[in-house]
């Protein structure tokens, strides 16, 4: 099983669930959180998620690990200066992603470095399976 990307509904024809999304993000003002660019990867050993989340401190990053999917939040604090014009908006980014069921919760690591948080989940280890001849009798 892979890493996969977390989306409410898989079914790209489906014109009503996306109405039903995009108005309930109206009614209760979840526009403020952008959809952080990721970059998803794997090694024998692990999974690797890399996002960019430009302008966002580490210490404003929360990662938890709940029923099975990691969800990555982030807060950016309003600024209080006055700007002749700016294009840099005042939101927070928010992602989820479902866990593969031979990845490590417990040992999962997380860093941010100018802008991009990256996660290395490491997989279980495989254990060699021994293939075993019955003779025929």
């Amino acid at each position: 099983m892979n890493l996969i990307n977390r989306r409410p509904s898989n079914d790209i024809f489906d014109i009503f669930s996306y109405f039903d999304y995009h108005f309930d993000n109206v009614v209760t003002n979840n526009y403020k959180y952008q959809k952080p660019n990721v970059l998803i990867d794997e090694s024998d050993k692990a999974y690797f998620l890399s996002l960019d989340m430009p302008g966002i401190d580490k210490k404003d990053i929360h990662v938890t690990v709940d029923d099975g999917m990691i969800n990555i939040k982030s807060d950016q604090r309003s600024s209080k200066d006055k700007f002749l014009y700016s294009e840099i908006g005042d939101y927070s980014y928010a992602r989820s992603f479902y866990i593969p069921d031979n990845a490590q919760i417990d040992k999962i690591k997380a860093k941010s470095t100018n802008g991009v948080l990256e996660i290395e989940i490491p997989k279980l280890k495989q254990l060699k399976k021994e293939i075993k001849k019955i003779s025929i009798s």
